[in-house]
């Protein structure tokens, strides 16, 4: 266990670590019922695509805007602000019943999101740079372990249907209010773990500007492709899972559970692996075998085979994802980490919010051709992740990148 943890492990990042676990209990209830819900009310796939597209446009409004103001002023801030946007947005999505309250709603809960661009940078500057690699590793890993907690909620509707008298609709909306208490409950956590570090919350940077220009614009492109690969189906997993096999949340929940026990396993052992066989390496042979599995679903039988490629793909991604991210901190100076955070998920947001509405719109014509074009585009992340980032073992110095 002391080979895979970090050496130590301060306890502002306890806090923050705490957060990510509220946080993961309530994307693992949303992650499964969100949808359903939706279906319920009434909507479509394209309609779900183009709502969920602009929750993440609105994020991507704002999120280098955020970044900025966490470098030049206080974290602390960005998060309260977040919280004030969060509330009203995710009542107005419990009362929503139309697609324009629907839209409004997720515009404000994605605004909200961008606060969270603090978070990489806030839980990177706990440790030194030897110990990057396991302690991203430990974020991962409880972050889908009580990812994979939350999606045993999926369990519940179905007893509240039969034993109790529930609707549907009426069962799924009793779990996102659950949802909602973790989702609130995370922002103290984040706070408190911002305020244990002092002045040091700011990160001492007043001009929006990022000195590692290439490592920013590589990561840029590289984000692109891995979220239109991934976004393009798997944002829409649920309603691909129950309009083709039929699946109903209690299979769902099930599904989603097993999947994240075995990716936080992937992001547990990530950071001891990655000494061995070297981060970079590990990261394109794991992207690299991930696309034929990927492409394989769209030939699974029965909602069991379709799972069991779910497993190995998310094992192998989750092999990777906690290297990408430690490796982009690595590369990058204390003051400008929340600034290139922010340009960095303006990216992963804006290219998220095109692939969910690209995979509704294409799920409506056959449910297998975003699966088609998700492992094409993984195989091409693969081979750009090693044109780009071979040789990146050391931090060299780079021109400024001026916003």
């Amino acid at each position: 266990m002391e080979s895979i943890l970090p050496r130590a492990i301060p306890r502002g990042a306890v806090w923050f670590l705490a957060g990510r676990v509220m946080s993961g209990l309530g994307d693992g209830i949303t992650s499964i019922v969100v949808q359903l819900y939706l279906v319920e009310l009434g909507f479509n796939a394209g309609e779900l695509g183009l709502a969920f597209m602009l929750k993440f446009a609105g994020a991507a409004i704002v999120t280098i805007p955020a970044g900025y103001l966490a470098d030049r002023y206080r974290r602390d801030i960005v998060l309260s602000l977040g919280l004030m946007l969060f509330i009203p947005g995710i009542i107005l999505f419990i009362v929503s019943r139309t697609l324009e309250i629907l839209v409004l709603s997720l515009l404000l809960i994605g605004l909200s999101d961008a606060a969270f661009v603090v978070l990489t940078p806030l839980y990177s500057s706990f440790f030194k740079e030897g110990d990057m690699d396991r302690a991203f590793s430990l974020d991962g890993f409880l972050s889908i372990a009580s990812l994979s907690v939350g999606s045993l909620f999926g369990l519940i509707p179905p007893i509240l249907a039969s034993n109790l008298g529930f609707r549907v609709l009426d069962s799924y909306w009793v779990l996102l209010i659950i949802a909602v208490i973790f989702y609130i409950a995370r922002f103290p956590l984040y706070i408190n773990s911002i305020r244990s570090l002092g002045k040091l919350q700011r990160g001492g940077v007043s001009r929006l500007s990022v000195r590692s220009k290439d490592v920013v614009a590589g990561f840029v492109l590289l984000t692109v492709l891995l979220n239109l690969g991934y976004g393009v189906f798997f944002n829409l997993l649920p309603y691909y899972a129950y309009r083709r096999f039929g699946a109903k949340s209690d299979v769902l929940g099930l599904l989603f559970s097993l999947s994240y026990i075995i990716s936080a396993v992937a992001n547990f052992i990530a950071g001891r692996v990655s000494e061995r066989f070297g981060s970079i390496s590990l990261i394109v042979t794991c992207f690299g075998l991930c696309a034929p599995i990927y492409l394989s679903i769209s030939q699974a039988p029965s909602i069991s085979w379709a799972s069991i490629l779910i497993l190995i793909r998310l094992g192998l991604a989750n092999l990777a994802s906690p290297l990408t991210t430690s490796l982009f901190m690595k590369l990058l100076e204390e003051g400008e980490k929340a600034t290139a955070n922010g340009i960095l998920m303006t990216a992963s947001i804006g290219s998220t919010a095109f692939a969910t509405w690209l995979g509704g719109v294409l799920m409506e014509r056959d449910l297998s051709l975003p699966i088609y074009l998700g492992s094409s585009l993984y195989a091409l992340y693969a081979s750009v992740f090693y044109l780009l980032m071979r040789g990146k073992n050391k931090k060299p110095q780079f021109r400024p990148l001026q916003i």
